[in-house]
């Protein structure tokens, strides 16, 4: 006797993001009716972890003939596992390698030798030290 192969979290998760891909602001009823998952809600719940970026949202439906409204929650698919939206970006086309390559660096003065001691400034523009002499 042949045991049926298992539906893995991560196949239904593949089903559902095809599903949303097709019909962005689908509820749980209606991805579960298509995509034929054991638990919807834990399929929702499990995605994220996989990597797949969901959007939750609500919608009004009329219900009693249009005497009420109650609201529903949907879903929309933002990324796949992978293809996720680079925000950060922690290589910098051109990172300045040395202080000469600072637009700034002829204000700065001349380099400290080691055990040279900082040169005293009058203090610092705009922030009232403006016009007093060190004593």
């Amino acid at each position: 006797m042949t045991t049926a192969p298992t539906d893995t979290r991560p196949a239904q998760a593949a089903r559902v993001a095809a599903y949303l891909t097709h019909h962005p602001g689908a509820t749980a009823k209606q991805i579960d009716a298509a995509c034929d998952v054991g638990s919807v809600t834990k399929v929702l719940s499990v995605m994220p972890a996989l990597g797949y970026g969901l959007a939750k949202d609500r919608r009004s439906v009329q219900c009693l003939g249009g005497e009420l409204t109650r609201f529903v929650r949907t879903y929309r698919l933002l990324h796949l596992p992978g293809r996720q939206p680079d925000l950060f970006n922690t290589n910098p086309p051109h990172a300045p390698a040395t202080h000469t390559d600072n637009p700034r660096a002829d204000r700065r003065g001349p380099a400290l030798r080691p055990g040279q001691p900082a040169p005293r400034t009058m203090g610092t523009p705009g922030h009232g030290d403006q016009g007093r002499i060190p004593r």
